[in-house]
């Protein structure tokens, strides 16, 4: 499981809760958010219905230009 946080060229920020986390293989997910200028992940332990509170620190993974 986890969360992506992203902000928008509006100046809006957008999250996303993703269920499709796997310990073994990558998996894709796609949030539609508009046109993005950065976006940051974090994991978070738990079950395909719950999220636990056990999480990762904010990482980021995409900024616009860069």
């Amino acid at each position: 499981m986890g969360e992506d946080q992203g902000l928008t060229d509006q100046g809006k920020y957008r999250t996303a809760t993703f269920k499709n986390c796997s310990q073994s293989t990558p998996r894709a997910f796609r949030v539609n958010a508009g046109y993005m200028l950065f976006a940051k992940v974090k994991v978070c332990r738990g079950t395909a219905v719950k999220v636990t509170g056990r999480c990762s620190g904010w990482e980021g993974v995409w900024s616009q230009g860069g």
